[in-house]
């Protein structure tokens, strides 16, 4: 898993800002999110990990969201190496 922001980071305090609003509540993430959780090389890869990691937020998904991130990491050309082979 990646490191956490450093509490200068722009996102860091984003995120620092959002999460009493986000604590308790059901987020339903998109693709781009669990692309980011899943990929740590992705540029989204810490705000990703950071949100999930906030303490009370509770983490809601769907077929249509799982179906996309499959998707995305069993393109060809979305990694250097190939798909991921999920």
């Amino acid at each position: 898993m990646a490191a956490p922001a450093a509490a200068g980071e722009p996102h860091a305090r984003y995120l620092a800002r959002h999460a009493q609003r986000a604590t308790g509540r059901r987020l339903l993430l998109d693709v781009n999110v669990w692309v980011a959780r899943f990929d740590d090389a992705h540029v989204a890869s810490l705000q990703a990990n950071a949100l999930i990691e906030i303490p009370g937020v509770t983490i809601a998904t769907c077929p249509l969201v799982e179906n996309g991130v499959i998707r995305v990491l069993n393109l060809p050309r979305y990694a250097r190496s190939g798909a991921l082979g999920l």
